[in-house]
C-alpha cells in the first residue's frame, strides 16, 4: 500500500494505491470486477474511508452506493493486482483544512493534514 504524500494542498487528490500479490502456491480469489482496473473506495475490492479530527467519517459517510457487482476473481500463484483509489476532498463542499485519518480495508491507518 502507497500514499504519495502526507500533507495535501486543497482540492489536491489524496491517492492511494495497493499491490496484492498471492505468494502461496494456489490461486486465491478476492471479489472484484471482472474486467477493467480494481478501485479502492466504496465500490472497489479494498474499502477507504476519510475521519476528520473528531472520528466523524467524511468520506464515504452514510451516503447510500450503488456499486457494480462484483464477482470472486482469481490470483494465480506469483501473481498479483494492483488497485487505485483517490479522494478529491469533497464533502459536498471543500473538505476544512486540519488533520485526518485515512482508512484502508478498516485495518491500515495513514494520518494526513490538509492545507
Amino acid at each position: 500500500m502507497t500514499i504519495s504524500r502526507l500533507v495535501f494542498r486543497a482540492n489536491q487528490p489524496v491517492s492511494v494505491r495497493a499491490v496484492v500479490r498471492n505468494v502461496g502456491t494456489v490461486p486465491c480469489d478476492y471479489a472484484g470486477y471482472a474486467v477493467g482496473p480494481q478501485t479502492i473506495g466504496p465500490c472497489g475490492m479494498i474499502s477507504m474511508e476519510i475521519e476528520n479530527s473528531a472520528g466523524v467519517n467524511v468520506w464515504p459517510g452514510n451516503a447510500a452506493y450503488f456499486c457494480p457487482m462484483m464477482v470472486g476473481e482469481p490470483i494465480p500463484p506469483g501473481q498479483s493486482v494492483v488497485a487505485n483509489g483517490s479522494w478529491n476532498q469533497d464533502q459536498d463542499t471543500l473538505a476544512p483544512r486540519g488533520r485526518y485519518r485515512l482508512i484502508i480495508g478498516r485495518e491500515l491507518v495513514f494520518s494526513i493534514t490538509l492545507r
